[in-house]
């Protein structure tokens, strides 16, 4: 029993000692904020309490080497001007933290910071000093492996021409939600001069317009998200970008996308979003035509649009002879008010890897027989389950049928009337009419009768009925 008591109290003596040593060996941010080691023996800290005073505390510094990634929320740092001592950090997130002003250099010895997150603060402005890093020979004071900011929920009206002089590296910029309203010269001069940019999102900025040449210089721009804007027409400078392969036009307020308003050539383009566009209401011939190698069509959650025409796309040849499609691989129109699309909207649908077509009000009639027969038996091998949601909206008669009824009882639809006549809507109106030509005939050949042979008096018109209206018969008082 001593020799076990012995080893039971040295098991719990070294438990205590190293457990000592590693809260001697974790930083002081520990004992305030939830710290996960990773898979490299770093460390993941996550602040939401107020822990401005520790961060930059001098007592902080021992241990802040184990950080890689350090997120701080829900502080009121408003001025920022001491330097993050945090040297092997790879992530720092400071959104929500009502940041104003971010002072000179106070990033410099975080040279290993891949991503800087400063979204949803309150910064009005921001000099080109604030990401400046250490000196470096052969370079400008460089936060030399920066690749992501993001400065998305702030209240930028414009960027220094020079803001990213020390972060030239960088691939990947978000200004989404600040009040831009217009990219003027020292934004645009700004920006390109990320010659390594690859990512730019400038969604809900309030712009309306591009500047010329915009993007000619960044020439490695893969992704554009210009959604939520003002753009009543699509930018054709966009014919500038070397290297776009998808665009966001989400949420801008076109109302008809035409060949003239519609897209410039960007033979680099693969995937395009029209969604959410509030007054979208027809997309028509050739305005996809230049969109010569898209792959994915994303056009959904448009609450106007009733019309795709079945030339949007599809462009003539050198010779003017064929029409010339793109090997597109995803289309999705669902939620929007189409009735119609034709077959030769898209050369191959079989081809499809990916297909959404519901919450639209299909007309089940004869043009759209081809859906039923054709497209459908496509649409259930892409997806089953929503292929068995597809419902006729119009007639009214064909309303409680589903595409997969009609298809597998090789149901014909008929056509419509030529100039939009229901007959069958007219069953009701048409009984009563015949109803009402049944009783009336033998009515009016009753009176056509009655007046001829004088029945009642009442069409009786010779002077002896004339006499009768003044002359009754004698009372009987007077008879002899």
């Amino acid at each position: 029993m001593g020799f076990k008591r012995t080893i039971f109290l040295t098991f719990i003596i070294t438990v205590c000692f190293l457990s000592l040593f590693n809260a001697e060996d974790q930083p002081l941010l520990c004992s305030q904020c939830k710290c996960v080691t990773l898979n490299d023996s770093s460390l993941e800290v996550t602040c939401s309490s107020d822990v401005t005073s520790t961060i930059f505390s001098p007592s902080n510094k021992s241990n802040t080497s184990t950080i890689s990634k350090l997120t701080v929320r829900n502080n009121n740092f408003n001025n920022m001007t001491n330097h993050f001592p945090f040297e092997n950090l790879t992530i720092l997130d400071l959104t929500g933290n009502k940041i104003v002003h971010i002072a000179d250099n106070i990033f410099k010895k975080l040279q290993k910071l891949e991503i800087l997150i400063l979204s949803y603060n309150n910064i009005e402005i921001l000099q080109p000093n604030s990401f400046e890093g250490e000196y470096e020979a052969g370079d400008f004071y460089p936060l030399r492996s920066l690749r992501t900011i993001l400065l998305d929920h702030n209240n930028l009206h414009s960027l220094n021409s020079d803001l990213f002089e020390h972060t030239e590296h960088v691939e990947q910029l978000s200004l989404s939600h600040n009040p831009l309203k217009m990219i003027d010269t020292h934004t645009a001069i700004a920006i390109t001069n990320l010659v390594f940019l690859k990512n730019l999102d400038l969604s809900f900025t309030q712009i309306s317009t591009l500047p010329s040449s915009f993007l000619h210089t960044p020439r490695n721009i893969e992704i554009l998200n210009l959604s939520g804007n003002n753009f009543t027409e699509v930018p054709q400078e966009l014919k500038e970008a070397h290297s776009l392969k998808t665009l966001l036009f989400n949420g801008n307020p076109m109302e008809k996308l035409t060949r003239a308003n519609g897209f410039p050539k960007i033979p680099t383009l693969r995937i395009l979003h029209l969604c959410q566009m509030p007054k979208l209401v027809s997309i028509g011939p050739g305005s996809l035509a230049n969109l010569t190698n898209i792959e994915e069509l994303f056009i959904a959650g448009n609450p106007l649009l009733t019309r795709i025409d079945d030339a949007a796309i599809a462009t003539a040849d050198n010779s003017g002879t064929y029409d010339i499609w793109p090997s597109i691989r995803k289309i999705f129109l669902n939620d929007n008010q189409l009735s119609y699309i034709n077959r030769s909207l898209l050369a191959r649908w079989d081809s499809l890897a990916d297909l959404d077509l519901l919450n639209n009000p299909w007309t089940c009639e004869c043009e759209n027989q081809w859906m039923v027969e054709t497209l459908l038996p496509i649409y259930l091998k892409i997806d089953q389950e929503s292929a068995k949601k597809m419902k006729c909206a119009a007639p009214i008669e064909m309303s409680s049928f589903t595409f997969e009824e009609l298809y597998n009882k090789s149901y014909q639809m008929r056509c419509l009337d030529y100039y939009g006549a229901r007959p069958e809507r007219d069953a009701a109106l048409l009984v009563g009419m015949l109803a009402g030509l049944l009783t009336g005939i033998p009515i009016v050949l009753f009176c056509m009768y009655s007046y001829k042979r004088h029945w009642f008096g009442l069409f009786d018109d010779s002077p002896a009925a004339f006499s009768r209206q003044f002359y009754t018969k004698t009372n009987s008082v007077y008879e002899y």
